[in-house]
């Protein structure tokens, strides 16, 4: 079985409709149109939990880092079986096929940065905003640290902003 670009290409068009349907999993995503639904069963449920959001991630990542790619090489045919082939033929096609690969796992990674993309955002816009709709994190917080010298404390014992607590608490 030769693994050629088009095989490349459809193995990163699957991979990208699997990152689509994460995304769909993640609440709140921008690219929310509805829930996929056949026969009345939705095929994606919502990853509710921060650990589930990230698993989502984590798997995507893993799947674009290390395993399509490993596939990928396993399905390269390597030597011949009949030792009739030039060595030099097959040295110039396999550094044909490396620029390629390297284009294809691009592509895996730009799919995965679209599901990051997501997941990020939603909780940027959960730590900036609240539930009202009023911002939480603002310049004038910062400044006004910076501003107010008679907090000694502030400045000899540090603490990390609301914000960074609570993004530290959630992951």
């Amino acid at each position: 079985m030769q693994l050629g670009g088009p095989t490349l290409d459809g193995l990163a068009q699957v991979f990208n409709s699997y990152v689509s349907l994460l995304i769909k999993a993640l609440p709140g995503s921008i690219e929310e149109d509805g829930s996929i639904e056949v026969s009345g069963n939705r095929i994606v449920r919502l990853a509710e939990t921060e650990t589930q959001q990230i698993a989502l991630l984590g798997n995507a990542a893993a799947l674009a880092d290390e395993l399509l790619p490993r596939a990928a090489l396993k399905l390269v045919p390597s030597h011949q079986a009949s030792g009739k082939e030039d060595p030099w033929k097959r040295s110039s096609e396999r550094q044909n096929r490396l620029p390629e690969q390297r284009e294809w796992r691009r592509r895996l990674q730009r799919t995965v940065e679209r599901l990051r993309d997501n997941f990020c955002r939603q909780h940027a816009l959960d730590l900036i905003f609240t539930e009202d709709g009023e911002t939480q994190l603002s310049a004038e917080f910062y400044i006004n640290l910076d501003d107010n010298t008679d907090n000694s404390d502030w400045h000899q014992d540090p603490f990390p902003s609301p914000i960074f607590q609570v993004c530290f608490l959630r992951f």
